[in-house]
């Protein structure tokens, strides 16, 4: 089962337990489907019966499917984590498992990175009656990343993962850097209008 085909409610009773069901990460990403979604609901009104965002919208459709399938995979590799760790099992064992629970968020960071940057180059496409929406649907979207960019970091903080500390964190400088420059552009577009990002 698609983890969106839950009600809120329960999704929240996956998440808020002792042996939550859906790991911090998981439940960022699909927070930021809620945003894309918030940011798509502006662009469909801003251009009316035009065809204007129609490509923007498109995109947005197409990444946040793929968010959708990175929140799976995610969910996946913790739960694998979590269950390798249970059983105490023997480092060669969990290594890979924390590999993959890294793999997984870091790839999914790369869509949050998209979105935003996408989101950022049509900012100014958006009607001001729904520019709140546009900038606090782009602002869930930033908040995700960095949600799921802390999961990348805890594990990396893991000792098995020495080796790979360096080779991980140049990807990782890199999508912080994008998403700095995107949420900076945001921030400018709002500030224009009179909103705090």
């Amino acid at each position: 089962m698609d983890l969106l085909d839950h009600t809120v409610n329960e999704l929240l009773d996956l998440i808020g337990r002792s042996s939550p069901q859906v790991s911090g990460s998981t439940a960022a990403l699909l927070t930021s489907e809620f945003g894309i979604a918030m940011c798509k609901m502006a662009l469909l009104v801003s251009s009316g019966d035009s065809a204007g965002n129609e490509i923007t919208v498109v995109l947005l459709d197409s990444i946040s499917r793929d968010i959708s399938a990175a929140a799976t995979r995610d969910r996946a590799s913790v739960l694998a984590l979590i269950e390798t760790m249970k059983l105490n099992e023997p480092r060669d064992v969990v290594r890979p498992a924390l590999i993959e629970a890294t793999r997984q968020p870091l790839l999914a960071c790369h869509l949050l990175v998209e979105a935003l940057e996408l989101l950022a180059r049509y900012a100014a496409d958006v009607d001001p009656s729904v520019a709140s929406d546009y900038y606090a649907g782009t602002m869930v979207i930033s908040t995700g990343f960095k949600a799921v960019i802390m999961a990348v970091d805890a594990n990396l903080k893991d000792d098995r993962m020495g080796d790979l500390r360096d080779l991980i964190s140049v990807d990782r400088a890199g999508l912080s850097q994008r998403h700095g420059f995107a949420s900076n552009s945001l921030k400018r577009g709002a500030l224009n209008i009179g909103f705090d990002w």
